[in-house]
């Protein structure tokens, strides 16, 4: 009976988990959040080469403010920075925007995209629609590369680029076994959708990297880099390294958060504001 009870829950948990882990939330429970702290958020989306992508603004848009943008990892949603957009102290100095990227949240949820321009390009898109050319943008982990080529290809309008544990380097890309419960039908039904997302782009990424690896000195937006120390999934001392070598030393600020993971843009998020508030001001 005790066998049967455990192979049960078991079967109940793999069943049920993938369609859980969605790693999104609906327009009514981010509307709530946001009544909660006294803000009136707007939820939108806009079409890119046939894909609709969703993106969340934390109040009335301001022509007048600068716009920061924030993009999330792999896997990730919008509401990976709701904490940043529910912030009374960077609303009161700038628009605050968080998207979700291609294949995640319900921007064309698992359809994947690991072309780190097109991925690039659909937030540029967005930048278009908002009518503004004074932004910045912040990636965390793979979100942080995808950040970069914005930079790169909107240098003028990107007045500062924030990484936070980005995943930079080729030569430090870590991968899992777990990951490859993603790839082969039969074990890719047991995963949540973002998962299989996340590993599509990661079995692609070390090609962008690659491609990215030339670029970046060329980037002539000023950059703060923020890493945790003990990062377990995006190696600190092979991407920060990589980063001092490879971006222009005038541009580039890089700071250790010592003792932190890999999560530590939502478990310190006082550092990273005061980061923030410091480039605003």
């Amino acid at each position: 009976m005790k066998k049967t009870y455990y192979f049960s829950l078991v079967l109940i948990l793999i069943l049920t988990i993938p369609s859980c882990l969605t790693m999104r939330k609906s327009d009514g429970r981010i509307m709530r959040k946001f009544k909660k702290e006294g803000l009136q958020a707007q939820i939108k989306t806009f079409d890119f080469e046939g894909a609709q992508l969703r993106y969340v603004i934390s109040k009335t848009f301001n022509k007048d403010l600068i716009t920061i943008i924030f993009i999330h990892g792999a896997p990730g949603s919008n509401s990976d920075y709701e904490d940043y957009l529910t912030d009374k102290d960077l609303n009161q100095e700038a628009n605050l925007i968080s998207i979700d990227r291609l294949g995640y949240g319900y921007s064309d949820f698992g359809n994947s995209q690991t072309s780190i321009m097109k991925q690039a390009q659909s937030i540029q898109k967005l930048m278009d629609n908002l009518g503004t050319s004074n932004f910045i943008v912040v990636g965390w982990s793979f979100g942080g590369p995808i950040a970069g080529q914005v930079a790169l290809n909107r240098s003028e309008e990107v007045k500062h680029l924030i990484m936070l544990a980005p995943a930079l380097s080729p030569n430090h890309e870590r991968f899992f076994r777990a990951g490859k419960l993603a790839q082969y039908n039969i074990s890719r039904w047991m995963v949540p959708t973002p998962f299989i997302m996340a590993q599509e782009e990661k079995m692609e990424h070390v090609k962008e990297l690659k491609r990215l690896e030339k670029l970046w000195p060329t980037l002539k937006v000023p950059i703060t880099y923020l890493h945790g120390s003990d990062d377990a999934l995006v190696p600190y001392d092979g991407n920060i390294n990589f980063a001092i070598d490879t971006f222009n030393d005038s541009l580039l600020t890089t700071k250790t958060i010592n003792g932190s993971g890999h999560i530590f843009p939502m478990t310190n998020m006082e550092i990273v504001k005061q980061v923030i508030m410091g480039i605003l001001e």
